[in-house]
């Protein structure tokens, strides 16, 4: 059996592979912190409430090793009694036990968060019942919203995410820099100054470095100018036109091995200001067809 080692916070290739937990690490980071491996749960509503399918999508997690819940459907849920009271319920189980560390929730738009989920939040004083973050997908590079828009609404979501005791801290998923093209520094410095981590999508069939690396760059660059050190997860995607192929092979934690990997030999502006804390998986349907 073969083993990895960490040395100075970086992880180091000997050989082969412990399971999908045991042999990751963060880049630029503590040794002793845990490494994030989020799965994105599209569906929820359709699952919630139905204790046999929770706890079956619950013991999924716990075999292949995620720790991170990121879910979506959170409007609909919260539109109803029932199922705002069976989320509450679900997300306690995840946490206490099934090794889930934190639960987010995806959003389109600030209001999602200062409404509905403050309401559902500051209803549970149990913090194993709650959201540990708010993220928000709003694709602004494919026309969802135009960068301004989408930049007032990650604002606000950090304004009130500060307000809450404890603080609930923002993320968000981002593609690409355009729309508008060459602005890509002023994109990269308002995530950074908005947000509390930042969800990097590598939707590839073959991973190159290349593909995250430029996006990285200004990320990093924009950290470094705001005195940051700007956590960042890399996002794979298990649907057949990008790595379900890879995902049907290997331990979903390989992908993030190779990028941590081609990390550490690479070599870019920037790169001290960026943590890379883990890898999310998009998404369970999907990573389930995958590995069952």
């Amino acid at each position: 059996m073969r083993q990895f080692l960490l040395l100075t916070s970086l992880l180091l290739l000997f050989g082969g592979r412990q399971p999908d937990q045991n042999h990751l690490a963060l880049q630029n980071g503590p040794p002793d912190q845990w490494v994030y491996q989020g799965i994105y749960v599209d569906h929820y509503p359709e699952m919630a409430g139905d204790v046999n399918k929770e706890n079956d999508f619950l013991r999924w997690c716990q075999k292949y090793g995620f720790n991170v819940l990121t879910i979506y459907g959170i409007h609909q849920v919260l539109s109803s009694p029932r199922l705002s009271r069976a989320l509450a319920d679900f997300i306690h189980r995840a946490k206490t036990g099934y090794g889930i560390k934190q639960v987010s929730a995806v959003v389109t738009k600030a209001a999602t968060v200062t409404g509905p989920i403050d309401a559902y939040d500051n209803d549970r004083a149990n913090r194993q019942n709650r959201f540990d973050y708010t993220n928000l997908e709003l694709e602004w590079w494919n026309n969802a919203a135009d960068f301004g828009q989408y930049d007032s609404e990650l604002e606000q979501m950090k304004n009130w995410g500060m307000k809450q005791s404890p603080a609930v801290p923002n993320e968000e998923y981002i593609g690409w820099f355009k729309n508008p093209a060459g602005e890509d520094s002023v994109m990269a410095a308002s995530l950074v100054q908005h947000s509390s981590r930042i969800l990097l999508h590598d939707y590839q069939q073959n991973f190159t470095f290349s593909y995250i690396q430029p996006r990285l760059e200004w990320i990093g660059k924009a950290a470094r100018a705001q005195g940051k050190i700007m956590p960042v997860i890399i996002i794979f995607n298990a649907k057949p036109e990008f790595s379900a192929a890879y995902f049907s092979t290997h331990p979903f934690a390989d992908a993030y091995q190779w990028v941590a990997d081609a990390w550490h030999t690479a070599d870019f502006p920037g790169k001290s200001n960026i943590q890379l804390i883990g890898f999310q998986l998009y998404n369970q349907s999907f990573a389930r067809q995958c590995k069952p």
